[in-house]
């Protein structure tokens, strides 16, 4: 899956993982600050490992989501599938 989805779409299908690209379109942020920021541990929804010579991203759809929709601050909200 290669396409830029929105919010809606990425709901409606629900991948098990998105790339950097897919989440900062959504984001309307570049793919560069996704990946910076996953690999300085500033996002909640995935996870930046140096493997060699180059970084390998995973991004965990529903918590992404969950973080978009702000239900991953929501009080007492401690299953982020449920968004």
């Amino acid at each position: 899956m290669s396409k830029n989805l929105s919010l809606d779409e990425l709901k409606a299908i629900r991948p098990v993982n998105i790339t950097a690209e897919q989440a900062a379109h959504i984001m309307g942020a570049t793919g560069t600050l996704v990946r910076f920021g996953l690999q300085q541990e500033k996002f909640p929804f995935g996870a930046a490992v140096h493997m060699e010579k180059q970084w390998r991203y995973y991004i965990n759809t529903e918590r992404f989501m969950a973080y978009m929709t702000a239900q991953d601050i929501i009080k007492g909200n401690e299953n982020p599938e449920q968004v």
